[in-house]
């Protein structure tokens, strides 16, 4: 798991944000981010399913970490959309 020792700095300066921020960043390392913020134990962060085409939002609602607002927002493909 070098890749969560690697992000150790990254976890500290996004809890200390005080405005919003977007992260875009590998599967691997989103897979990381949520396990932190879900609580999960180091040993579940490889079975988190992160699936593509999708947004992870996560938002204080408390204090953390008792209360996170956990949203994932599904992409549509392109051919999908329509002209407005």
């Amino acid at each position: 798991m070098d890749v969560i020792h690697r992000m150790k700095e990254l976890i500290v300066e996004v809890e200390r944000m005080q405005d919003h921020v977007l992260l875009v960043g590998h599967r691997v390392v989103a897979r990381v981010l949520l396990a932190y913020f879900m609580g999960l134990n180091r040993n579940d962060v490889a079975h988190v399913d992160i699936p593509l085409g999708r947004l992870y939002v996560l938002e204080p609602v408390c204090a953390y970490p008792i209360d996170i607002l956990f949203l994932i927002l599904l992409c549509r493909e392109k051919s999908e959309m329509t002209n407005y």
